[in-house]
């Protein structure tokens, strides 16, 4: 709760999970004003996947109230 921003690290190789979903739903409780999300590892992946992967994580952050959340 005494949070003033938190950077949310996310794999392109791996889509988001209950457990990374669960957290952000905690650090929404708790009204942290900066939120920024970061993807890694998108040099592992191509351009088809990591857009799949984008996809799926806007997804999954705009059903649980982040939906104007960037990557």
């Amino acid at each position: 709760p005494k949070l003033d921003a938190v950077v949310f690290l996310v794999t392109a190789d791996a889509p988001l999970v209950a457990s990374e979903l669960e957290l952000l739903k905690q650090i929404r409780r708790n009204d942290v004003r900066k939120l920024l999300f970061a993807m890694n590892k998108v040099d592992k992946v191509d351009a088809e996947e990591l857009q799949q992967g984008l996809q799926h994580n806007r997804k999954m952050l705009a059903a649980i109230g982040f939906g104007d959340s960037s990557i």
